[in-house]
């Protein structure tokens, strides 16, 4: 796949978001979207993640940490029963976080997570993602903030 670097296209797009109609209602085709320039590679890859903390996969917690991750236990596990009273279980929680994002998030590299405030009474977690992401030839920072339910995905 040729980029055309005056256009500052840094990556090709996701497949579901090349497969998206973002205007259904307009019956012409639009040029195929096909590669992404840096804001939007950065933009796919943290809705990408967003996407991936809002999915509940079907196993436990302890049954997801002796397995591996594969297309059928994709998302994290319901953790409304683990609670976030103590640092051990909120530990637990921003670990499968990481290792939910290193598996499923492939361009992302040394993921951190981290807590800036917990809302236990709403099962309620804000966190901060940080990674680093390769483009054009050099690893780039990106961090962006979630507000994460913890209960079954609605």
């Amino acid at each position: 796949m040729e980029f055309n670097r005056e256009r500052n296209y840094v990556a090709p797009a996701p497949l579901f978001e090349r497969l998206v109609d973002e205007n259904p209602e307009i019956k012409a085709e639009a040029p195929p979207f096909r590669l992404l320039n840096q804001e939007q590679f950065f933009e796919s890859v943290i809705q990408g993640i967003k996407s991936l903390l809002q999915t509940r996969c079907p196993i436990s917690f302890k049954a997801l940490s002796e397995s591996d991750r594969t297309v059928l236990n994709y998302g994290i596990p319901d953790m409304s029963y683990s609670g976030l009273n103590s640092t051990t279980r909120t530990t637990r929680i921003l670990r499968a976080i990481k290792e939910t994002i290193e598996s499923y998030e492939t361009r992302c590299r040394n993921v951190e997570v981290v807590v800036h405030e917990k809302k236990p009474e709403n099962l309620e977690l804000v966190i901060e993602v940080r990674a680093r992401l390769f483009v054009e030839g050099r690893f780039e920072p990106l961090s962006f903030p979630i507000n994460l339910q913890l209960g079954k995905a609605g």
